[in-house]
């Protein structure tokens, strides 16, 4: 998904895995 922006990956995911274990 982000092949553009490898270093944005542990970043996005830092903020996605919060809301979606506790979704």
């Amino acid at each position: 998904i982000a092949l553009w922006f490898p270093e944005g990956v542990a970043q996005w995911k830092s903020n996605l895995h919060p809301w979606i274990y506790e979704a």
